[in-house]
């Protein structure tokens, strides 16, 4: 959760898979999955069993990641995450996608759009072909002083890398900048210490 491939605003999947308990039980978990293939957190026993439900319908499941937090109390200690997460029936698949990609940008700005959709909501985000705005907005999740908001927008170092990984020329530049920079200022220290 804390490392660059999972940046706030970054829309995944989610992936249910029947698992076996301690108890040699066989259960259904929801997995969550970034864009990398990568399975980065799972959701309660409750959950994954209601989105189960959909997915057997043939919904499309996905979510947009929305904060990270470290939390030392209660034991053990722990790194989480809070998605907003999407299901919804192929037949409506681009309207949804528009929407999607319009929220992830609002929460990658750390914008907490309330995106709760009532039935005359959903038909005004398909007759708008997904360019609708929910208007309002939800508080985070309380923390304590045994928890720390570790991510809840996109950083720069987040928009460097999501522009390198597009191959944008100006962001390898900086990059590669920044990397020779720091190999002088090595080289630099060991000449000046007379280690070289």
């Amino acid at each position: 959760l804390v490392g660059p491939d999972n940046a706030i605003g970054d829309i995944g999947t989610i992936v249910i898979e029947s698992i076996t308990t301690d108890a040699e039980k066989l259960k259904l978990r929801a997995f969550v999955q970034n864009s990398f293939g990568q399975r980065i957190g799972y959701l309660s026993d409750a959950t994954s069993s209601e989105l189960a439900a959909f997915k057997n319908k043939g919904w499309h499941l996905s979510y947009i990641l929305s904060l990270v937090a470290f939390s030392e109390q209660p034991k053990p200690e722990r790194f989480w995450g809070e998605i907003i997460f999407f299901v919804f029936d192929p037949s409506i698949y681009d309207e949804i996608e528009v929407f999607i990609s319009r929220t992830a940008q609002q929460v990658a700005q750390g914008k907490r759009p309330n995106i709760d959709l009532s039935d005359s909501s959903l038909k005004d985000l398909i007759s708008a072909k997904g360019a609708w705005d929910a208007g309002g907005h939800i508080e985070q999740p309380p923390i304590d002083k045994h928890t720390a908001i570790l991510k809840s927008s996109r950083s720069f170092h987040d928009k460097l890398l999501d522009g390198a990984r597009s191959k944008n020329p100006g962001c390898l530049i900086v990059g590669w900048l920044f990397i020779l920079g720091i190999a002088s200022l090595i080289i630099y220290v060991l000449y000046k210490g007379n280690i070289l």
